[in-house]
């Protein structure tokens, strides 16, 4: 039997493993009417994040202070990855190019109005090593190359 309010976690939620770059939808089941959100854990500690791409899960304000206010947060909380969220039960996460390969991650999701209604992971996910790459992105030489000219070549890469 559940409680009176609940939120429950359905995915990322069983031990899954997770590549950066890669977009996942966190869905969670609730009955209650007001805004959740989601923190990041590793090893049982808050995550932090550095910043990363926090700001456009935030309407991309320019302040994450601005942010915390805005959502009657005390402080920008550096761990959370979703905030405001309607209880509408999905948010789309972009794991980070760069983020810290390990398997002992796990998700919270707290309603913002009573921070009692929460639920984490059932299990730790893991995220894999970004694999090293260069990636090409100009090089337009059209018919071909001739020798002694000189071209402009640029690259992504990790």
């Amino acid at each position: 039997m559940r409680p009176l309010e609940y939120i429950e976690l359905t995915s990322i939620n069983n031990g899954e493993t997770l590549e950066p770059g890669k977009t996942y939808e966190i869905t969670w089941d609730t009955n209650i009417t007001g805004n959740v959100r989601i923190d990041l854990y590793e090893e049982d500690s808050l995550y932090n994040f550095l910043d990363y791409n926090i700001l456009d899960a935030f309407h991309k304000a320019a302040d994450a202070q601005e942010i915390a206010d805005e959502l009657g947060l005390d402080d920008y909380d550096e761990s959370l990855i979703g905030g405001g969220l309607a209880e509408d039960g999905s948010y789309t996460w972009t794991v980070p190019e760069d983020f810290v390969a390990g398997d002992e991650y796990e998700f919270k999701i707290t309603s913002i109005s009573d921070d009692t209604v929460y639920d984490f992971s059932n299990s730790k996910f893991s995220v894999e090593a970004a694999e090293d790459y260069i990636n090409v992105t100009s090089f337009n030489v059209g018919g071909g190359v001739t020798r002694g000219e000189t071209y402009e070549i640029t690259w992504d890469t990790n």
